[in-house]
């Protein structure tokens, strides 16, 4: 499952991955973010997803094409996104970095971190990509 709040004092995109989540998820995900016009157009987002279940055969070559294109065409809609990941289990924290090297984009950045504290430094400092 896939949740997010926008969080107005802070500026930032507040997203919880939880159970099992499949292309198609991430796929309605990023066209839902890509259709709301109330979300700034540089944004930010902090994706909890401690307790997500990745399949392994979702990772697959042609899943991962059809994942990069729908990923593309959602962020024609934004100037740019920000994305702080945070992980705690390991075969999730692996799959999220083949993902990054996967979805490089122009405006587009994906960290992977351990901790909230980690990644809301990396998504509020102003001198990192924007």
């Amino acid at each position: 499952m896939i949740r997010w709040n926008f969080n107005k004092e802070n500026g930032i995109l507040e997203v919880t991955y939880s159970g099992h989540i499949s292309i198609e998820e991430f796929i309605n995900y990023g066209n839902t973010l890509k259709k709301d016009n109330s979300l700034p157009r540089v944004l930010k987002i902090l994706t909890n997803a401690q307790n997500a279940n990745y399949d392994i055969k979702k990772t697959e070559e042609k899943n991962q094409l059809i994942m990069k294109e729908n990923l593309k065409q959602q962020l024609k809609a934004y100037t740019f996104v920000k994305n702080a990941v945070i992980h705690k289990k390991p075969v999730e924290t692996a799959i999220s970095y083949t993902f990054k090297e996967i979805f490089s984009f122009e405006n587009y950045s994906q960290k992977t971190f351990y901790t909230q504290e980690a990644a809301l430094r990396w998504l509020n400092h102003p001198l990192q990509k924007f």
